[in-house]
């Protein structure tokens, strides 16, 4: 429950069954069936949906009591990678949240730009900003240099974006 809890209030079977197995999990046939039953969780055509955010928010925080949380959401990013590959093609702005909550900043660089893209082609520019400012708040407080590759890559997102918006000024950072 806690690795569905830390995918989302809607939760892929897909998604969730490969976290389960990189955990080394086993879920017990019948166990989906049982919450739905249990008015825990509601069908959906990807999976299933707890019922109630607080049960999510429940789920959770018991996760984080046990110390659990920092390895949900690294083994949460690694079934993501899995699925849908290194750039997480639809799915990079939840690599990078959950890279982020793993602690691990550095790591979350890369698919925080995939998420700017990939959000700038499908119109969503002021998604892809705030993606663009997580990336420059991670680089800031990584202390990266002004010439690393990963600073310049987000500044020519910036440019991309300004240019889609359709303004002629970029102030980069």
């Amino acid at each position: 429950l806690g690795l569905a809890a830390c995918l989302g209030l809607a939760v892929d079977r897909r998604e969730w069954e490969v976290a389960c197995m990189l955990e080394g999990v086993f879920v017990p046939p019948g166990f989906v069936d049982l919450m739905i039953a249990q008015r825990l969780a509601q069908p959906t055509p990807e999976g299933f949906a707890l019922v109630h955010g607080m049960l999510r928010e429940s789920i959770q925080r018991m996760s984080r009591e046990r110390g659990r949380r920092v390895r949900d959401h690294a083994c949460a990013a690694q079934a993501l990678r899995v699925l849908y590959g290194e750039h997480a093609v639809g799915h990079a702005q939840r690599l990078a949240h959950h890279l982020m909550e793993a602690g691990d900043q550095e790591a979350a660089l890369a698919p925080l730009l995939d998420a700017s893209y990939q959000l700038q082609i499908s119109g969503r520019y002021d998604e892809a900003a705030r993606a663009l400012e997580q990336h420059d708040e991670v680089v800031r407080a990584l202390g990266l240099a002004q010439e690393d590759g990963r600073r310049l890559r987000a500044q020519m997102q910036l440019v991309w974006l300004t240019w889609l918006r359709g303004q002629r000024r970029v102030e980069l950072q």
